[in-house]
């Protein structure tokens, strides 16, 4: 059992504008590049690696910058999770066994607060 890691990021992109699409070749774009960099140096600072070979839970409080819709999913899912996995806090998404996403208050400018802790399934007998 590790600790709970506790990041405090800006707010991640928009998986819709995250990604771009040149025919059937799909890429990250500059402004996911510039997400995931920003992301990887904030953790950098901190001092904080992945735990190698954990199944991982992990929890998003998403700070939207204003009042307007947003789907959530499309604010706390890949391109977030990608960014951890570059910055090497998490070792592979695919050992997320939890992911809870929350919306929060408006935040100006946006953020997110990320929760990385191993994961305990409940119990099975009870």
């Amino acid at each position: 059992m590790f600790q709970t890691i506790i990041l405090d990021l800006p707010a991640p992109n928009s998986t819709n504008h995250h990604w771009r699409h040149d025919g059937k070749v799909h890429r990250i774009s500059e402004a996911g590049k510039a997400f995931r960099t920003n992301v990887a140096w904030i953790v950098k600072k901190m001092r904080v690696k992945a735990p190698e070979g954990v199944r991982l839970s992990v929890g998003v409080q998403y700070f939207p910058p204003d009042r307007k819709r947003r789907d959530l999913d499309n604010f706390c899912g890949k391109s977030l999770l990608d960014a951890l996995v570059y910055a090497k806090v998490i070792e592979d998404d695919s050992l997320i066994d939890e992911l809870v996403a929350t919306r929060m208050p408006v935040f100006p400018g946006g953020k997110c607060k990320v929760f990385i802790s191993q994961f305990v399934p409940m119990d099975q007998e009870a």
